[in-house]
């Protein structure tokens, strides 16, 4: 099977002996010819043919010299299979070994926990956004005490019936807690809601002390009540009244005396199918009828009529 002009390398081992091709080797209608020096060995051994490409020409002496190495003194049936077979030698060079897999499995271990000591490491230096969020948080909402409180009266004088809002300060105006509470020295006189709210109650006096929460600061306001001016009676600007079906008109009451302690009044209408009327007095004519507006004071309960015709 050997082939014309290719190149070949020939070679035997004996034992510890060698012999070597003293002549080219030549090749002719498929069958290979050569000579050999059979003066330096008694035995055949095995004949090891090899053939060579052009690129492997100038490295043949290289690899016969290694071929010789492998086979050494191995038997001819070894040495005619290790020709055809790789040798171990040979597979454990192609194929890592399980060392080398667990080095390098070992190596890629070490090299990931080194990644993550890294990242643990930036991540303890580096502050968290949160935690300087909650810093700030911290720095913002510092406690400022309270040093004192004030009212907008010191003392005050109203009827019977009447309220009076006492306004407070707690200073400083950013102090922190600025709940005060408020008390009366005399609730039948005069009474104080949470929100610092007076209504006077009976005539006499009362001492209205607001607190802070904050230091247990106080401030006090004197209230003096008087005897109610009575609402003596009521009238309306009109005591009847045509509206187109679908206006508005504007009623207004007239309290006397003009310095009564409570001016309030309320209204009410007899049909509301035909006309409304709102807390001011303010008629709304929804149906062709008749309905009268009555205007009542709180005080004394004094009225007074107006009779609405709607076209």
């Amino acid at each position: 099977g050997a082939v014309e002009g290719t190149s070949y390398n020939v070679s035997n081992t004996a034992g510890s002996y060698s012999w070597q091709v003293l002549e080219n080797i030549v090749v002719e209608d498929g069958q290979m010819t050569f000579t050999f020096d059979s003066s330096t060995t008694s035995r055949m051994g095995a004949i090891v043919i090899r053939q060579i490409s052009s690129s492997e020409t100038s490295s043949d002496d290289a690899e016969t010299d290694d071929s010789k190495e492998d086979t050494g003194s191995t038997g001819s049936s070894e040495d005619a299979q290790s020709t055809e077979t790789p040798s171990e030698d040979t597979q454990s060079t192609e194929t890592p070994s399980e060392d080398a897999t667990e080095a390098e499995d070992a190596s890629t271990t070490d090299s990931t926990e080194a990644d993550n000591t890294s990242t643990n490491i930036e991540d303890e230096q580096t502050p968290k956004s949160d935690t300087v969020e909650q810093a700030q948080t911290v720095e913002t909402t510092e406690t400022v005490a309270v040093t004192g409180v004030k009212l907008n009266k010191k003392k005050k004088t109203i009827r019977v019936g009447q309220t009076f809002q006492i306004e407070t300060t707690v200073n400083p105006t950013n102090a922190t807690n600025q709940e005060v509470t408020y008390k009366t020295s005399n609730s039948k006189v005069a009474k104080v809601d949470a929100n610092g709210l007076v209504k006077a109650k009976k005539v006499g006096t009362a001492t209205i002390t607001v607190t802070t929460k904050d230091g247990s600061y106080s401030a006090k306001c004197k209230i003096t009540v008087k005897k109610a001016i009575k609402v003596t009676s009521v009238k309306l600007n009109k005591s009847s009244k045509k509206i187109k079906l679908g206006k508005t008109y504007q009623l207004k009451a007239k309290v006397k005396p003009t310095n009564a302690t409570v001016k309030d009044v309320t209204w009410k209408t007899s049909n509301s199918k035909i006309a409304t009327v709102d807390s001011t007095g303010k008629v709304t004519a929804l149906k062709k009828g008749t309905a009268t507006i009555t205007v009542k004071t709180k005080d004394g309960k004094h009225i007074a009529k107006c009779k609405i015709t709607v076209k």
